[in-house]
């Protein structure tokens, strides 16, 4: 046995040009990747790993919080979201942050701090064990954007569970022992290492490694084992089962390119009671990919077995990429370390890193690339996120335009890649054959289908009803700042806070002849999550609500928030925007992304093949109609002395008529002695000063005193 495993390896080795030689070059990448780490981090993963981390060191199990209860951005959705990763990060990093918990210095800056260091330690050891499987490697994988986003920005659990999957691999090819416990805690670090599985499992059987392999799993399942509860099944084992594709999943640019904004939709905030509703959890074409990468993961094995294990890795990471549901960037760590040991060109490396990174960076954070600043650091500053963002609107569409050309890109290069190394198994005709065959599956796995609530019936008359206008921004622990709640002791303050305040007070409307409730519209507003524990009380009343556009001369008012957009915008377009942001053009997406992806299937000739059902899909939130049964967006235009301008062809404008503002602080409009205001004019400031230090209000309390 000793002899065999010796051969097959002389064999690799001499394919990898085994070199010991690290050039110092890598260690001058440290100084760049420390300054960066200390003022970034990823703008919602990094407060879930916060979080998770405390729970453990109060003796919580993390799988074990309601996925509803959210922690930052109050986003409580239909799928799992809360921590969805195996336990040993959450173990490695927990243990160096117990000391601080005991010592009550454990914050997000500490945090930052210990998070940052595991994470360096472990890409620098990457590029360590790189360059001693192959020259210069070291500094290709150190140098690589991807590799400088996914550690020093983002700060994601990737970068350990490739460190330990590489010394896993390093030490099975006879640089040590105990390569079955690095491989052991790197699938219980994340899933992405589980693409190695088939072809380590058959190399080790190849091999007669029994008992090396009994031993590793049987250590991930002792770390496994105590966390095991519905809530691990659900957040780990199913992760993102039920949402359509996203980021890179399916090398990204057909779904957007044909389901257009339906493939966007599942992560508006706006319309969050509809999440795993307009996209089913699982088109017939989800179900032909997901069967394709099981039997490319069987097929990777069978070959490895055969003594095949580069090729079995190509296969499958290759599959990874190609049929994985939801490929992130940091997604994409676990296959460019494998490609790396492969050696597979440096410029394919740096292309594929600098495109996946810009897609994250300007399509992956409703900030744009202002959402990587830490929102506690930024609190302590005096300022925020959402402050810095609405003062600079221009930078969302040219992150926009950045990032949807970097994914066409992206795609292209996969597809070129993929022919370049089919090309002389299959000729272009065969290879377009297949690719339009591919394209067919993915436009399938979003098809529409399934049974939901439809929108209620609100009609014209309720135009002339009253409705009452809820700055929700203006109201203690409701995010004026959005990340002000991440400073609360409690990790479900805010919707806790949020949510009941949210039906008392629309019960309180009903209660007192309000019909429907009127939400003031911003361009950045509607894509964060301010609005969600609203919505879910709108849908347990039901009661409809509408937007209301506010077009103020002042740019400070716009600024603090008090203004839709700031001065100049044009007019059509805040409510072109507005209009988007209502559940009437998601239903009219959706029933046009139907409409597109049935005439595909004609012209490819795939409705014989395939018996393909299309449902008309409703979202279950109620919204504002007139006799016409259009949507209205009502509009206060201070630049034009209130004057509508006009109606849309999609839409009703209408000027607010018969609509109570119920907490407009600034315009000093406040109905005394709702769940949202103080009892009398006379209380306000006592009222305002006991929530408002836990909010951004009491930075403009003590501004105006």
């Amino acid at each position: 046995m000793g002899g065999r495993k010796t051969r097959f390896f002389v064999k690799l080795s001499k394919t990898l040009q085994i070199s010991t030689k690290e050039p110092r070059e890598v260690m001058k990448w440290l100084v760049p990747y420390l300054l960066i780490s200390l003022f970034t981090q990823h703008h919602y993963d990094f407060t879930v790993f916060y979080y998770s981390v405390l729970l453990m060191l109060m003796g919580v199990s993390p799988y074990d919080v309601n996925s509803t209860a959210p922690w930052i951005y109050s986003n409580p959705v239909t799928y799992p979201q809360w921590y969805a990763y195996p336990p040993f990060g959450l173990i490695a990093l927990s243990v160096p942050s117990f000391l601080l918990y005991e010592l009550g210095l454990l914050n997000m800056m500490t945090f930052r701090i210990i998070l940052k260091i595991i994470l360096l330690l472990s890409a620098f050891w990457i590029a360590k064990r790189l360059e001693e499987v192959r020259k210069g490697s070291g500094l290709v994988f150190i140098k690589n954007p991807l590799v400088f986003f996914v550690t020093a920005v983002h700060g994601m659990i990737d970068v350990l569970a490739a460190a330990l999957l590489l010394e896993a691999l390093y030490k099975l090819n006879g640089k040590g022992r105990y390569w079955w416990a690095f491989f052991a805690l790197a699938i219980t670090t994340k899933q992405t290492t589980w693409i190695v599985i088939p072809a380590l499992v058959g190399l080790a059987l190849r091999l007669r490694l029994y008992k090396d392999l009994i031993k590793g799993f049987a250590l991930a399942a002792l770390i496994v084992v105590p966390f095991i509860s519905q809530g691990f099944i659900d957040n780990v084992l199913t992760f993102h089962g039920s949402r359509p594709p996203a980021s890179l999943g399916y090398t990204g640019i057909p779904l957007i390119t044909v389901a257009g904004d339906l493939a966007t939709f599942h992560i508006a905030n706006l319309v969050a009671p509809c999440f795993g509703k307009p996209v089913p959890r699982s088109g017939w074409g989800s179900l032909v990919l997901t069967a394709a990468l099981a039997s490319a993961m069987i097929y990777s094995f069978i070959i490895s077995y055969r003594g095949r294990f580069a090729r079995s890795l190509v296969i499958s990471s290759f599959a990874f990429i190609l049929f994985s549901k939801v490929v992130s960037p940091q997604n994409l760590l676990v296959p460019l370390v494998i490609f790396m040991i492969l050696g597979v060109p440096s410029s394919f490396m740096y292309l594929m890193g600098l495109l996946a990174t810009l897609v994250d960076a300007f399509l992956g954070t409703a900030y744009s690339v202002l959402g990587y600043l830490p929102e506690d650091a930024l609190n302590e500053l005096g300022t925020s996120i959402v402050i810095l963002y609405r003062s600079s609107l221009w930078l969302s569409n040219l992150s926009g335009f950045v990032g949807l050309f970097a994914l066409v890109l992206y795609h292209l290069i996969i597809v070129t890649i993929l022919f370049y190394i089919l090309r002389e198994r299959i000729g272009i005709r065969r290879f377009a054959l297949l690719y339009v065959i591919y394209l067919i599956l993915v436009l399938n796995s979003v098809t529409i289908g399934g049974n939901v609530q439809r929108v209620a019936g609100v009609h014209g008359e309720l135009v002339n009803a009253r409705g009452a206008v809820v700055w929700i921004w203006l109201n203690p622990f409701n995010g004026f700042r959005s990340g002000d709640y991440a400073r609360l002791p409690g990790a479900t303050a805010y919707w806790e806070y949020t949510y009941p305040l949210a039906l008392q007070t629309v019960k309180w409307l009903k209660d007192h002849g309000f019909s429907y409730v009127v939400f003031p519209f911003t361009l950045d507003r509607y894509r964060l999550y301010e609005y969600v524990p609203w919505l879910f009380a709108l849908v347990s009343e039901r009661m409809p609500f509408a937007w209301l556009v506010v077009i103020s001369d002042d740019v400070e008012e716009y600024l603090s928030g008090h203004a839709s957009a700031p001065p100049g915008t044009n007019v059509t377009e805040v409510l072109n925007e507005a209009f988007r942001a209502t559940p009437y053009y998601l239903n009219m997406k959706i029933l046009e992304t139907s409409k597109r992806l049935n005439d595909i299937f004609k012209e490819a000739n795939a409705s014989r093949a395939v018996n393909v059902i299309w449902k008309e899909m409703r979202c279950p939130i109620s919204y504002l109609r007139d006799e016409r049964g259009l949507p209205v967006i009502f509009l206060i235009d201070k630049t034009h002395s209130g004057k509508v301008l006009s109606n849309g062809t999609r839409y009703a404008v209408v000027h607010p008529k018969n609509v109570v503002f119920i907490n407009d602080y600034y315009e000093g409009n406040v109905v005394y002695g709702t769940p949202i205001t103080p009892v009398s004019k006379v209380g306000l400031e006592e009222w305002l000063l006991q929530y408002a230090k836990k909010s951004s209000l009491y930075s403009l309390l003590c501004a105006s005193r």
